[in-house]
């Protein structure tokens, strides 16, 4: 696991938590447009933070990343977070929210991460199947 947002605060990797903001889904019948052309959404300038930010985190570890091990870190995050959703239901006394929480982070920084060393632009990629996916809808 990549640890939590104070870890990577004090160890100066990062200078704040500032890289999402979710806010609800507006209620609009151009849902597409809504989000892929939301000049706030600036998911490449996300991309390349998240990016950044592991790349630090390998140098720090005298580590390289390629698809492979991306994908293993990855598959090794889903089983984390399925894990928590599993102590939620049956085992509660090993339930932790900030694991569980951790977990999706961690998930979505390794996708980011595999993406690009896909040479996927996630922004691109996302405007692209939001948009065929709106077409369906109607």
């Amino acid at each position: 696991m990549l640890g939590s947002v104070a870890q990577w605060q004090s160890s100066g990797l990062i200078s704040r938590w500032s890289l999402v903001r979710i806010q609800p889904l507006p209620p609009t019948n151009q849902l597409a447009e809504d989000l892929v052309f939301n000049n706030s959404m600036e998911v490449k300038g996300f991309q390349k933070q998240i990016v950044e930010f592991l790349r630090k985190w390998d140098q720090k570890r005298n580590s390289a990343a390629d698809e492979q091990s991306t994908l293993n870190h990855l598959v090794e995050e889903v089983g984390e977070l399925a894990t928590q959703y599993v102590n939620k239901k049956e085992r509660k006394d090993q339930f932790s929210p900030e694991k569980l929480e951790d977990a999706i982070g961690d998930i979505l920084m390794q996708t980011i991460r595999l993406a690009d060393l896909k040479g996927v632009d996630v922004q691109e990629l996302v405007s692209r199947i939001i948009k065929e996916e709106e077409i369906k809808l109607k």
